[in-house]
């Protein structure tokens, strides 16, 4: 009779302790914001164009000599020449 009296204030603790344990966890999770709270959006399919910009300069790593055909005389001119770092 004692053994069972010891089982059964045992397990009397173990459900107290757990109920214990489940109150302090419902409290801790209903001060914590919620889901809710998130900022959210709805997505939308489509085209998605980038423009990249950059400053810099080309240098080339493999040179080759251009020709264009003469024309009317013995020497070729440059007629524009854009400078160092100017766009289109």
């Amino acid at each position: 009779m004692r053994r069972v009296g010891i089982f059964l204030s045992s397990l009397l603790v173990v459900a107290l302790l757990s109920g214990w344990v489940y109150k302090g966890a419902v409290r801790a999770l209903s001060n914590s914001p919620s889901i809710s709270s998130v900022p959210t959006t709805t997505i939308k399919r489509g085209d998605l164009t980038f423009t990249v910009t950059a400053r810099g300069e080309l240098q080339g790593g493999n040179s080759e000599t251009l020709t264009a055909p003469m024309t009317g005389g013995n020497e070729m001119a440059i007629t524009t020449l854009r400078n160092s770092g100017e766009g289109w």
